[in-house]
């Protein structure tokens, strides 16, 4: 992988594969996939959160440990439909407004409750700590990148997750505990694998994609949109 900091206009601003100029039109536009570009915003989520602070809550560092992590080291990405607002606030006003589960808690999440439909019957509000808590059953298969089940289960990715797991659970910050030295270490000795290369894209101080760093990606993003836009362009012209 390269090293140096840019945006690489022909290359997926996530995980730096070459993109498709046919496939620049649509709404993930600089990535090979909208699998790619949920993955960076999970990255993203996780850099910044582990760097304010925010990791330290220990419902925080669960949501982080059970969602984020464990998406990225499966290969997972949230690619099912959006929401409309109108279905949403209609899914949480359910049950009085109150969670679902405990019954107790106002309900601020919707939850799928078997597979991605988004049928008012398969969703439901729930506060975001039994969201957090829910029994995970099977990976549905629109979860995965190829939409066939397809998961990431090698030992150094399940190691990785593992180490996460210790780190985020120490509610120390960023390199203030032995755990996050550990999982340093060892993202770096798996640094040719997927997920290796993701776990030092989150722990470095600026990842080699500006997709994944909050602050490039709010001020730089849309100039290399419109730049992306217009290299498919010339593409299209020069192969026609």
């Amino acid at each position: 992988m390269p090293v140096e900091q840019e945006w690489r206009v022909g290359l997926c601003a996530s995980c730096l594969e070459p993109l498709d100029p046919a496939e620049v039109g649509k709404k993930h536009v600089g990535f090979c996939s909208e699998h790619c570009r949920k993955q960076a915003e999970k990255i993203r989520y996780v850099r910044q959160a582990i760097r304010d602070g925010r990791s330290t809550d220990p419902l925080t560092a669960l949501v982080i440990s059970s969602n984020m992590i464990t998406f990225l080291a499966f290969d997972l990405a949230y690619t099912r439909p959006r929401l409309s607002d109108e279905l949403r606030q209609e899914v949480l006003a359910q049950n009085d407004g109150r969670c679902v589960s405990c019954n107790e808690r106002r309900a601020t999440e919707v939850d799928h409750i078997d597979g991605g439909s988004i049928e008012l019957s398969n969703l439901r509000g729930l506060c975001r700590r039994c969201h957090v808590l829910k029994p995970r059953g099977e990976i549905p298969d629109d979860l995965t990148r190829d939409g066939a089940g397809t998961i990431d289960t090698s030992e150094q990715s399940q190691e990785l997750r593992q180490l996460w797991r210790l780190a985020l659970r120490s509610r120390q910050p960023l390199d203030e505990a032995p755990e996050w030295r550990d999982l340093r270490e060892r993202a770096t000795e798996y640094a040719d694998t997927r997920f290796g290369w993701i776990t030092q894209q989150i722990l470095c101080d600026q990842p080699v994609c500006p997709a994944h760093d909050g602050i490039h990606w709010r001020t730089e993003w849309p100039r290399y949109r419109r730049t992306c836009r217009e290299w498919a362009k010339e593409r299209a012209t020069a192969s026609s």
